[in-house]
């Protein structure tokens, strides 16, 4: 059944105002008990609070997948706030970021607990969480070395020891692949690839003649 009031009379109605930050303080229901982000009926469902207000009083939708975030920097520090003046639409990441939980702090990190830079190159992204290749890469080679060793095999100087490859390119984050504890330069890979797509060209041509 429709509502009979518009929203803003409602949201009045159950609301008190801190003097001291400005926050509009929803009193009614709330998503998880007290102190979680108010909920209210609006257009027909179940909204939370703020972006309800949001859309009311600017006259936007709320862009799908993107949040509406309680912005720290104005002053806000309640979740069932509705002050508009304290809101802003942000995506999901920048509300993270935002934030002070585990997730937040561990989204803002740049390099992983070994050192390695959260570079684009050096990142895997597994079920939403940052993985760092380079240790990847270290924990393969150190299981591949211990493999060999149990197996009474001699093992030479470790891969991941090496700084460049037998053609005098550096080991970098960019400039190496491979798996099972065996890195690969990324260049002479490149190039064996780009060797061997020419000579596939050269058969082919040498066929059509």
């Amino acid at each position: 059944m429709a509502n009979r009031l518009p929203l803003l009379p409602r949201l009045w109605a159950r609301t008190t105002i801190d003097p001291e930050t400005g926050c509009y303080l929803w009193t009614g229901g709330t998503q998880n008990g007290p102190g979680s982000y108010g909920q209210i009926t609006y257009n027909g469902r179940s909204r939370p609070t703020h972006a309800a207000a949001w859309e009311e009083l600017t006259g936007q939708q709320v862009p799908k997948g993107a949040h509406v975030d309680h912005v720290a920097a104005r002053g806000c520090r309640y979740r069932n706030c509705w002050n508009v003046a304290h809101l802003e639409v942000v995506t999901p990441r920048e509300n993270t970021l935002r934030g002070t939980s585990p997730a937040a702090l561990n989204a803002k990190k740049t390099h992983c607990p070994k050192g390695h830079e959260y570079t684009p190159e050096n990142t895997r992204v597994l079920a939403g969480s940052r993985y760092c290749r380079a240790c990847g890469r270290d924990r393969a080679n150190e299981k591949y070395r211990q493999k060999q060793e149990a197996a009474g095999k001699t093992v030479g100087p470790r891969m991941q020891d090496k700084t460049h490859c037998v053609n005098g390119h550096e080991f970098t984050p960019e400039n190496t692949c491979g798996d099972r504890g065996r890195r690969r330069c990324r260049t002479c890979s490149n190039e064996k690839s780009r060797r061997a797509q020419q000579k596939r060209r050269e058969r082919l041509k040498q066929q059509q003649n």
